[in-house]
């Protein structure tokens, strides 16, 4: 959402048609809540547990009925088994933590001098689970354009959530979560859910600190664009492992690879480094064979075997999407320029 919306709820029209609900700000301030106070997203999850059970149970009631050759029928359990695989994700969850970090913040705004505990109510609960009802979290509004209709005309398909009217029965008046949510506490306390607690605090930091290992790679990743070479990190990797990084990259990035080994400075350049290379041949008798696996990248895979072709001296073929490749030790040794 737009990210103007942050922490305003009164007077503003935030319903959403598409779940898009919440601005990042507000997912970032429910992820930071429940690294603080696991406990919230426990009760959460206890309340959806045992909902999950109840209609497991009932489910397996149904298929009894069925057998009996009763009007429940095959397509009854069909659709009795779709209806309780929504209750089996974290949809539930991933919506109401962000609305009651939400108004967490804004009560904390408001009444800074108070504790966690002072501000964490029942009346959270219930502005919170009011606020996704509300503005449209159980509802989906597709667009079905012309030209993907069947009649040739764009249409908006409505689809409502079929755990919403057990939602804002149950859990409306925030009293239901709120009392989870004191016994939740009391286990803590106790020690008890103390794995469950630190599972949650560690999904957590996770999702905060993503954002900014994003960031430091996108850093990284501009500044290496910028450098007229690709410069190839060498601790820890052997002579080969680092030959067959340097020519798999300058392939890859189209300009000369650097690097220094053992005080000594190399160059591969990559002018024509391909055509010199001539990697795309067919296989021939005694070649030592690499087999790649689904979702192998090009590079890595050139990277890989020219290290096996320098250690053993030995051409080395593989094939990538249907194209053969044989690394030629030979040419490899009369690349490099010092």
């Amino acid at each position: 959402r737009d990210p103007s919306l942050s922490f305003k709820v009164e007077g503003l029209d935030r319903t959403s048609r598409n779940r898009r609900l919440f601005t990042k700000v507000e997912q970032q301030a429910g992820i930071e809540l429940i690294e603080s106070h696991p406990e919230i997203a426990l009760t959460i999850l206890s309340y959806q547990s045992v909902i999950l059970d109840y209609l497991e149970e009932l489910g397996k009631e149904f298929k009894r009925i069925a057998l009996t050759g009763t009007y429940v029928t095959r397509k009854n359990i069909s659709d009795y088994k779709r209806f309780l695989n929504q209750w089996d994700t974290n949809n539930f969850t991933m919506e109401l933590i962000p609305a009651i970090g939400l108004f967490y913040t804004l009560s904390k705004q408001k009444n800074p001098e108070l504790s966690d505990e002072q501000l964490l109510t029942q009346n959270i609960f219930q502005n919170a689970v009011e606020f996704i009802i509300n503005n449209g979290v159980f509802r989906n509004f597709v667009t079905v354009p012309a030209n993907v209709a069947t009649d040739g005309k764009e249409r908006v398909n409505h689809f409502l959530c079929p755990a919403a009217g057990t939602i804002r029965e149950q859990l409306l008046d925030g009293s239901l979560l709120y009392r989870i949510y004191t016994i939740t506490k009391k286990q803590l306390k106790k020690a008890e859910l103390i794995d469950q607690a630190k599972t949650i605090q560690q999904k957590a930091k996770y999702r905060l600190d993503e954002p900014k290992q994003l960031a430091k790679w996108e850093e990284e990743r501009a500044r290496e664009e910028a450098l007229p070479t690709v410069e190839i990190v060498t601790e820890n990797k052997t002579l080969p492992e680092i030959i067959g990084e340097a020519i798999s990259k300058a392939l890859e990035k189209n300009k000369p690879a650097t690097f220094s080994f053992e005080g000594k400075d190399y160059l591969i350049s990559d002018k024509n480094l391909a055509e010199k290379l001539s990697f795309e041949q067919t296989k021939q008798p005694g070649d030592t064979v690499i087999e790649l696996r689904a979702g192998d990248y090009l590079y890595n895979a050139i990277a890989s075997a020219i290290t096996e072709a320098l250690v053993t001296n030995n051409t080395v073929y593989f094939s990538f999407n249907d194209i053969d490749y044989r690394v030629n030790p030979d040419k490899i040794n009369s690349l490099f320029i010092e």
